[in-house]
C-alpha cells in the first residue's frame, strides 16, 4: 500500500503505516485510519456504516467518531513501524526526557 496523500479531511501532513495496509493520517484539522477493503471484512457492518456517515467511506475511521473501532477489531494490525508509535514506546521516550530534564535542573 502507498501511504495515502489526501483524506476525507484534507491533504494528509504525516502518516504511520501498519501492518495490512492500515494508515493512520493527520490533516490540518483533522485524521484517521485508512483500512483497505481486504481487511473491512474484521470490522463489524453497522462500524463501518457509521465510520462512512462520519468520513464518506467505509474505509476511513475519524480519529474522535470511529477510530476505535480499528483499533478494537483490527488491533493485532496495529504493530507500529516505530517505537514511538506504540503506547509504551511513547511513555518510555516521555520517562527518559523527564529523567533528563530533572537532572538538567539538578533534582535528583
Amino acid at each position: 500500500m502507498s501511504t495515502p496523500i489526501t483524506s476525507p479531511w484534507g491533504a494528509v501532513q504525516t502518516a504511520t503505516e501498519y501492518d495490512g495496509g492500515i494508515c493512520f493520517v493527520s490533516t490540518p484539522g483533522h485524521g484517521g485510519f485508512f483500512v483497505p477493503d481486504e481487511l473491512l471484512a474484521g470490522i463489524p457492518e453497522k462500524e463501518q456504516q457509521y465510520a462512512e456517515h462520519w468520513s464518506g467511506s467505509k474505509n476511513w475511521y475519524e480519529e474522535d467518531c470511529a477510530a476505535l473501532s480499528v483499533m478494537f477489531w483490527l488491533n493485532d494490525k496495529l504493530r507500529a513501524r516505530h517505537p514511538l508509535d506504540t503506547i509504551k514506546g511513547y511513555w518510555e521516550e516521555l520517562a527518559k526526557e523527564n529523567d533528563w530534564q530533572k537532572g538538567n535542573k539538578g533534582h535528583e
